[in-house]
């Protein structure tokens, strides 16, 4: 062997001892392939061509010729450059490319020192194992914010992967059960290659009847911040998506449609509903995506930008060359992982209704006219608009209290239970606070204008209305 200079070639002697590991059990060739975790193995075989190819090239060598010569002649100093450097990107990047990366760098700068490149290397590995604390820090996204007012509250937990066992993990999520936890994420600093301790956490969740998910099924990116958030947002919204999911198919089947059941996806695609009972985060923003698509069937549009207006909201995209541009999507400004189509979703529309203090109008929407149980505009009658005067209502008890109304003097709402007050007409004060306002909805003593609740009770001419711009009609 030394004759065609196998001892110089360590790859070949894996492989032989590989392959004679197979055929030492021929019964378990087949079980042995279809175990193998050939992605890995791929992965690997990538990161190690990408390397080759790029110190072929020089551009290594240059680069670790730049730091030899940046006047530093300490090794020490380069010592504690490569440590802290390995700290910061192996806590973004998995840390065996990072070290196959890194490996020729370090071997090339004690050339040029002239000293052992070992202490290099061992800073180097020291480096990427304290990069991996920081996952600690990276997975407690804390509080998220989602619109003006809307926060998602998290709690968190950090666990030991080194020796984690299925009791950990029960015990851990038993922990944030008390904490008030309804759904568990599971995001592991690697796990887009090796998900091994998701699933294991996510195992124990469903043993204790607790909806879970993991990052790396969400997305297979990098960046431990940004996969957790997703997974968080994702896991925020899977209790209730999958009610929804479990209703509208089995809705969908009584009818005796057998027809596999689609969901439209936020960047424009689709998937079937055992996907979305997964990932429901990726139907987020399918409803502007939704109109954007039908832009592009439909009314073959090619470059424009193009305006979608209900009744809460109104979508703002761009289609160019044919194609609508592509963006992540943030939420509460934050990046996630997920991609959808770059639209712009304001909540102002059809049924928006305004705001009004003094005598400016402050804001219009995000609060629709159904939400405060008044009909729209659109659909008065003229007479309903005889003597009409100006009220303020707070559609919701978290809500602010200076939302305009119209309502016609031709009568009064009586609600139920007995007893009750008739509402008062009210118009801005000087200082812009709303005088004669109602009391909110649920009070028994409040006349609450929600007409479709109470039509019997609504006098003939009696009509509670919103402010709703023609453009939107």
């Amino acid at each position: 062997w030394s004759t065609i200079g196998v001892w110089d070639h360590p790859g070949i002697i894996g492989v032989a001892l590989g392959v004679a590991t197979l055929l030492a059990w021929p019964k378990k060739i087949g079980q042995m392939l279809r175990e193998f975790d050939w992605l890995t193995l791929v992965f690997l075989s990538g990161i190690f061509i990408i390397v080759a190819t790029v110190n072929a090239t020089g551009l290594l060598q240059d680069f670790a010729a730049w730091l030899g010569n940046t006047g530093i002649k300490s090794p020490a100093v380069y010592l504690a450059i490569f440590v802290w450097v390995s700290v910061a990107l192996s806590s973004i990047i998995d840390n065996v490319p990072y070290t196959i990366i890194m490996i020729p760098v370090c071997t090339s700068v004690a050339q040029t020192l002239g000293v052992s490149p070992f202490p290099f290397y061992f800073g180097m590995l020291v480096g990427t194992g304290m990069g991996g604390m920081l996952a600690k820090s990276q997975t407690a996204v804390g509080t998220i914010p989602l619109v003006t007012g809307r926060v998602l509250e998290t709690c968190h937990t950090f666990l030991n992967t080194e020796k984690l066992t299925a009791d950990q993990a029960r015990n851990a999520i038993q922990a944030l059960r008390e904490r008030g936890a309804k759904v568990v994420v599971a995001s592991d600093t690697f796990s887009v290659d090796t998900p091994e301790h998701e699933l294991l956490v996510m195992a124990a969740a469903k043993d204790l009847g607790v909806p879970a998910t993991g990052g790396h099924e969400i997305t297979k990116l990098y960046g431990l911040t940004t996969r957790t958030r997703t997974a968080v947002i994702n896991a925020s919204i899977l209790p209730k998506m999958l009610e929804t999911a479990n209703m509208t198919e089995a809705s969908v089947r009584k009818a005796g449609i057998e027809a596999p059941l689609m969901i439209m996806r936020g960047d424009g695609g689709v998937m079937d509903v055992v996907e979305m009972r997964k990932r429901p985060i990726l139907t987020m923003l399918s409803g502007p995506s939704a109109t954007v698509a039908g832009a592009l069937m439909y009314l073959r549009v090619s470059d424009g930008v193009f305006f979608e207006v209900g009744g809460t909201s109104t979508n703002i995209g761009v289609i160019r060359n044919g194609r609508p541009t592509i963006k992540s999507a943030e939420v509460g400004g934050h990046r996630t992982y997920v991609n959808s189509l770059d639209i712009r979703v304001l909540g102002v529309a059809g049924g928006s209704m305004v705001r009004v203090q003094g005598k400016e109008i402050v804001d219009v929407g995000p609060r629709s006219a159904h939400i405060a149980g008044l009909p729209y505009a659109a659909f008065a009658a003229p007479a309903d608009f005889t003597d009409p005067a100006l009220v303020f209502i707070q559609p919701k008890a978290e809500d602010p209290s200076d939302y305009a109304a119209v309502v016609g003097r031709g009568g009064k709402c009586t609600p139920s239970p007995p007893p009750a007050r008739p509402m008062s007409w009210a118009s801005p004060n000087p200082n812009g606070t709303p005088t004669g306002m109602p009391s909110p909805p649920g009070s028994p003593s409040a006349c609450w204008p929600n007409t479709s609740a109470c039509p019997s009770r609504t006098p003939p001419g009696a009509s509670w209305t919103s402010r709703r711009t023609r453009s939107s009609l």
